[in-house]
């Protein structure tokens, strides 16, 4: 985040890992497999984001944890608020083909996973009490300062 503010890729961090269907961190997966995303969800490792989040609660500015899981409900309560950046699919496909310096999201399997999960992700956050909805279809910037208006 370029404006000043400390930001968490989720994604892309020491703080997301794979698990099989009986909830057992996964390391050797045979990525070559058609569905391999599906049947080896992520997660995110408390260990790791509890004292991120900790810090942040004790910072002046507003620190923002970015990214998306499909187990995501089973973390809001560690956050004070939770933003909805409501995108439509082909702006969300050209952001992630567009972006620098972040290589996830840019292989088609990925890309349709995303496109699958993006309606029922949205429809879920939207539908919780005291979400903050922003339209993502927007220049970067423009949704940066509505953000930063609602939760400054």
């Amino acid at each position: 985040m370029k404006a000043g503010y400390q930001s968490y890729d989720m994604d892309v961090a020491d703080i997301n890992y794979r698990v099989d269907a009986d909830g057992r961190e996964v390391t050797d997966i045979d990525k070559s497999q058609p569905g391999w995303r599906q049947r080896y969800p992520r997660k995110w490792r408390l260990q790791k984001l509890q004292p991120l989040i900790e810090a942040a609660r004790n910072s002046d500015l507003p620190v923002f944890f970015c990214g998306a899981l499909r187990c995501q409900a089973d973390y809001y309560y560690l956050f004070d608020r939770i933003a909805l950046l409501r995108i439509t699919p082909d702006a969300m496909i050209h952001r992630i083909n567009t972006r620098v310096g972040n290589d996830y999201g840019k292989d088609e399997d990925t890309q349709q996973g995303l496109l699958r999960n993006l309606k029922e992700w949205q429809d879920e956050i939207s539908n919780r009490s005291g979400v903050i909805i922003l339209d993502a279809n927007r220049s970067a910037a423009d949704v940066m300062g509505d953000l930063l208006e609602r939760v400054s």
